[in-house]
């Protein structure tokens, strides 16, 4: 979606900063492609991405796509931001801990993102495939998020086979380069998912091939920490670990959903037996519908690369300081 004034406010913060660095010895140069930030500075072997972020723009997602799309090619990240509000955002996101919204006893809890979650329909009948999702009527009410829900009519659903899916529009993100092709689109009234990892429940839990789930240490606590998925105070989900988000058994999942390329419609079905539950035209009607898509975590040792010290791969530049 067009965001000029956003736009607008970057491209100052930008110039800003090109001005700072160039002060400072830089050469700066400007690309001229969206797919890299709008100025780049070099000096003796250090070369920096300047990467100016609005308010809107301050959020894991697109704080996380910069700093990786930066050390990807070997350069330190220097966030723009007009003043200390903006520049609190950004260092939540990147310290204490970094790139995490919590750490306890060292298990973590993640920031939400923009994938979807493919999952395996293999044991299942009648599917090819999918992405999860849950029903938000099945939960608790409580923090006064509501979504339209109408009665599934599952009975008079017309099952068929489903297909590749078509993927829905990718998040926008500031200076036009979006941090995933596969994004889910996401709605304001869709009630927070929570990631986080912890030692229950103790035994199998579903995971991917490979992944040891039921092994426990000599403290009684779990090898591969669970990883639960909590809407609205409730456990949806039960991983084991965050290996297992690599395609996870649609079971894990109480629905999942896939768009049939033959007639262009969402069918949602059951994670137990692959039911088709609900048939709807987009995503729109399926949250009419009370379904919602399950965000991806950001989860850090699968954004950036693990041998990369985050804390020295950016740096915040405050313009509102700097006048």
């Amino acid at each position: 979606m067009p965001d000029p004034l956003g736009d607008a406010a970057r491209q100052r913060l930008a110039e800003e900063a090109a001005s700072h660095l160039t002060s400072r010895g830089f050469d700066v140069t400007r690309p001229d492609t969206r797919a890299e930030p709008p100025a780049l500075a070099e000096r003796a072997d250090v070369t920096v991405s300047v990467e100016p972020l609005t308010a809107a723009d301050a959020t894991p997602t697109t704080v996380v796509s910069r700093l990786g799309h930066a050390i990807d090619r070997g350069r330190q990240a220097l966030f723009v931001v007009a003043d200390d509000r903006v520049a609190a955002l950004v260092r939540a996101v990147l310290t204490d801990p970094p790139l995490l919204e919590a750490v306890d006893d060292g298990r973590r809890t993640f920031h939400g993102g923009p994938d979807r979650i493919p999952v395996d329909t293999s044991r299942l009948p009648n599917a090819a495939g999918g992405y999860a999702c849950f029903r938000v009527d099945d939960l608790p009410d409580g923090d006064g998020l509501r979504v339209r829900v109408r009665p599934t009519g599952a009975d008079d659903v017309d099952e068929q086979h489903d297909s590749t899916p078509a993927l829905p529009p990718a998040p926008s993100t500031a200076g036009g380069r979006s941090p995933n092709a596969t994004g889910v689109s996401r709605s304001t009234d869709d009630p927070p998912v929570r990631w986080r990892e912890t030692d229950t429940p103790i035994g199998p839990v579903p995971a991917v091939s490979g992944v040891d789930s039921a092994a426990v240490d000599t403290n009684g606590r779990p090898v591969v920490p669970r990883l639960v998925c909590e809407v609205r105070g409730r456990v949806v989900v039960v991983l084991a670990g965050v290996e297992s988000l690599r395609t996870p058994p649609a079971d894990a999942f109480p629905y999942f959903y896939r768009r049939d390329p033959t007639d262009k419609r969402f069918r949602v079905r059951r994670g137990t037996d692959g039911r088709v539950v609900e048939s709807v035209s987009g995503f729109g009607p399926m949250r009419e519908a009370g379904f919602v898509p399950v965000p991806m975590p950001l989860v850090p040792e699968h954004v950036l690369d693990v041998r990369v010290d985050v804390e020295q791969a950016w740096d915040l530049h405050v313009v509102e300081e700097a006048r």
